[in-house]
């Protein structure tokens, strides 16, 4: 464990106070961890899909070292900022372009506070989700929030792309279609209502969807 002390100095004409930068990989005002405790809290959250809560507990029992929710919190926060100051959604976003086939799909998540309306400053009315865009192999996958469902957010996001797109039967993708060279339902998608057709009537005339 190694502590750093940041010295401050007030200027005498202006009162404004400069403080020491933090060497590389610390953060002044807190403990910080180096990048194997931080590498460990973003795989967990961001690839493993842990809650925060247990990530912190993974890494005490994994590592021997206790942290907490908000380390692994803020680990991810400053990767983001990290990546989106390198320009990584236009480098994604072109990656994405130039793939012949892509997927897309929408899921609803919890958020501690919704964003709010650009016109009225209220907080926004529809449920939050975040599209999920990737090509076939999971090569390339993208995370984009949305405020909500509406059509218009996910045309926004989905319109720099002009090659197969792999969906849901969300009608908001069909607005891509003029763009699109091809709007193709998931397969799993059509799985799913082909089983529950046979549900209505097996060995029946309602048959055909097991075939």
């Amino acid at each position: 464990m190694t502590e750093w002390l940041l010295p401050m100095l007030m200027c005498p004409c202006c009162g404004a106070v400069t403080t020491a930068a933090a060497p590389p990989r610390a953060h002044a005002g807190t403990v910080s961890y180096g990048p194997v405790l931080n590498a460990a809290a973003i795989l967990l959250a961001a690839v493993g899909n842990v809650p925060a809560e247990r990530s912190a507990r993974l890494i005490g029992m994994l590592l021997g070292v206790p942290v907490s929710a908000g380390f692994v919190d803020k680990a991810a926060s400053r990767l983001s900022g990290r990546l989106e100051a390198a320009g990584f959604d236009e480098a994604m976003r072109a990656a994405l372009a130039g793939e012949p086939v892509l997927a897309a799909g929408e899921s609803p998540v919890d958020v501690l506070a919704r964003d709010a309306d650009p016109q009225t400053g209220e907080p926004e009315t529809g449920a939050p989700h975040v599209l999920v865009i990737r090509d076939p192999s999971e090569r390339l996958v993208w995370l984009r929030a949305l405020a909500s469902r509406r059509a218009g957010g996910i045309v926004a996001l989905l319109s720099f792309f002009t090659g197969f797109l792999i969906t849901d039967r969300y009608t908001a993708c069909q607005q891509l279609l003029p763009k699109l060279a091809c709007l193709q339902q998931c397969s799993q998608h059509i799985i799913r209502r082909c089983r529950a057709v046979t549900k209505l009537g097996p060995g029946g005339a309602q048959a055909w969807p097991a075939r």
